[in-house]
């Protein structure tokens, strides 16, 4: 008997998607396309390819994993490129200033962070509460 995980690990990429399949001890790995109109159907492509090379069907096969692993670049690049929507941040009350520490600073490209502005809690770090997120200007 083996001691590693029955897992689908997937990769979306700008590109393509890539999905390693361990099961019983074996691993396979395939590609799809990426579909970067509707990231869920490259995912499921991925694991469908993979699981037709172990020779499993899908429905049998999800009840024997352990876990399945999801990474992507493509959000990380958008946020990089500053391409896609704009996002905001919900944040447990007393946690809404956690991002702004993890960064260390307030500063980033050399302009003051609006992020403060888009970020909702119990209460934000300007002391305003989620009630009166909505009447904050952009």
């Amino acid at each position: 008997m083996t001691s590693e995980l029955n897992s689908v690990d997937i990769d979306v990429g700008g590109t393509f998607t890539d999905a390693v399949l361990t099961l019983d001890g074996r691993r396979w790995i395939g590609k799809a396309p990426t579909t970067p109109y509707d990231l869920s159907v490259c995912f499921v492509n991925a694991i469908e390819e993979v699981t037709e090379q172990a020779g499993e069907d899908l429905e049998s096969l999800l009840p024997r994993l352990d876990v399945i692993r999801y990474s992507t670049t493509v959000a990380m690049n958008r946020l990089i490129e500053r391409r896609g929507p704009r996002i905001g941040l919900i944040a447990t009350e007393g946690h809404e200033d956690a991002i702004l520490i993890g960064r260390g600073a307030q500063w980033t490209d050399g302009t003051r962070l609006a992020a403060v502005k888009l970020i909702f809690g119990g209460g934000s770090p300007c002391g305003r509460t989620a009630n009166t997120a909505a009447t904050w200007s952009s």
